[in-house]
């Protein structure tokens, strides 16, 4: 099961968890609120048939962005989801080299200044959207 990044404001956050068994891939949020400790998980059934579904893949990783959620799975594809995780999207804009999703186990993951990590097999990419790189003014 891979962890999902966390989004928050003040003093709640929503975590998500990304996990897949041997056929699907399944999604659980809880939104925590510091102020009051109680809470659950809340599991996200979707219909075989439903659009946006993530598929099933050996290993997925997911972080927190600016808007949602990014994953990067084992084939080699990025997804975005902008709706907390209930539907995704292939990212057609970032593109691995092709033999990404046949070497095996990687690392991926999301730093302060929004630079995005990948590392598999004694190799190291980092990248970041354009939008990403400017100022934000408050």
């Amino acid at each position: 099961m891979n962890v999902a990044g966390v989004l928050s404001a003040k003093d709640v956050e929503n975590v998500m968890l990304l996990g897949t068994n041997d056929t699907i891939a399944t999604t659980w949020l809880r939104t925590v609120d510091y102020a009051n400790e109680d809470g659950q998980w809340n599991y996200l059934e979707i219909e075989n048939n439903k659009s946006g579904k993530m598929p099933w893949l050996d290993q997925v990783i997911t972080c927190a962005a600016d808007t949602g959620f990014v994953a990067l799975g084992s084939n080699g594809k990025w997804y975005k989801s902008q709706d907390a995780g209930l539907t995704w999207k292939q990212d057609a804009m970032v593109v691995l080299p092709a033999k990404f999703a046949s070497e095996g186990r990687f690392a991926f993951c999301r730093d302060k200044q929004h630079y995005y990590w990948i590392i598999r097999n004694g190799y190291v990419w980092r990248g970041r959207f354009n939008i990403d790189g400017w100022s934000k003014e408050d």
